[in-house]
């Protein structure tokens, strides 16, 4: 990468904000800052130089997710981040037109990337940029059909894509290592954030209105990685384990029905036997 691009994108990481406390704050520059480095993505290397320098810093996680979780973000900002985090988030093959590394060289960058890539899905961890998508997905489809406007139609393309792209991380692709139980359990919490979000409701609610079936593809494609990434066994075990906890729970209540039953019966008996001590007669003699 040239010295001088290598500092402007520098910079321009570096003057997009900070957070503190959990609150993000966006520093004056930070909408052009991140139109900047779109723009120098665009324009991007052979080596994916300025890809490469902006995962480094995971600028999604530390950046682009909390603007985007922000109340106080402005719609052309959160669109802005949002095309930035798709563009970093692509998966690697894609990144490399879907060809095979030729030599050790562009091994060594293909291992780069999708290392940064398995480093970024932490910054989905936090359900509230699910909430945060749902409640922008929902803004748009609650309108009628003459109120939607284009704009805010590429933008719930673009947060379905990130979606395709985050789940896609570690399973698609040429695997690099194996998945380890730390990646197992962030992406658990991933999965768990995006099913208590509100956006498996959307998707229930777009599957069945075929007026909506342009968005069909993206749904599918997501809930199929997503049960790429949950462990069969894991399911199986969760499965038989509800199961035997099932069953215990009904073995439980039909014991206690039946003890129940028992006590009523006795206690039934017991009335009517004190019912036949004072039902006799007495014979009084004089």
């Amino acid at each position: 990468m040239d010295q001088q691009i290598e500092k402007e994108v520098q910079s321009l990481i570096n003057t997009l904000g900070f957070c503190e406390n959990g609150v993000y704050y966006q520093e004056p520059d930070c909408f052009q800052n991140v139109r900047d480095l779109i723009r120098h993505l665009r324009r991007d290397d052979r080596y994916f130089s300025v890809r490469r320098l902006c995962n480094s810093h995971n600028i999604v996680k530390s950046d682009l997710v909390p603007i985007m979780k922000s109340e106080s973000t402005s719609d052309e900002l959160f669109d802005a981040s949002l095309r930035l985090a798709v563009n970093l988030c692509q998966p690697t093959l894609t990144i490399f037109e879907n060809k095979i590394p030729d030599d050790a060289s562009e091994w060594k960058i293909y291992y780069e990337i999708e290392n940064y890539l398995n480093r970024t899905l932490v910054a989905f961890t936090d359900p509230e940029i699910f909430v945060q998508f749902a409640r922008k997905m929902n803004k748009y489809f609650d309108k009628d059909w003459e109120e939607r406007q284009e704009k805010e139609r590429l933008l719930v393309e673009r947060i379905l894509v990130l979606l395709r792209c985050v789940f896609s991380i570690g399973v698609e692709g040429i695997a690099t290592s194996d998945p380890s139980s730390s990646d197992n359990s962030i992406k658990s919490r991933i999965i768990a954030g995006f099913f208590t979000s509100g956006i498996e409701k959307i998707f229930a609610k777009l599957a069945g209105d075929s007026l909506e079936n342009e968005f069909s593809p993206y749904i599918l494609a997501i809930l199929a990685l997503i049960f790429k990434n949950l462990d069969p066994k894991a399911i199986a075990y969760e499965g038989e384990a509800d199961l035997q906890q099932k069953s215990k729970e009904e073995f439980e209540k039909e014991q206690s029905n039946a003890i129940q039953a028992i006590k009523l019966e006795e206690e039934k008996q017991r009335k009517a036997n004190r019912r036949n001590f004072l039902s006799g007669s007495v014979v009084v003699k004089e």
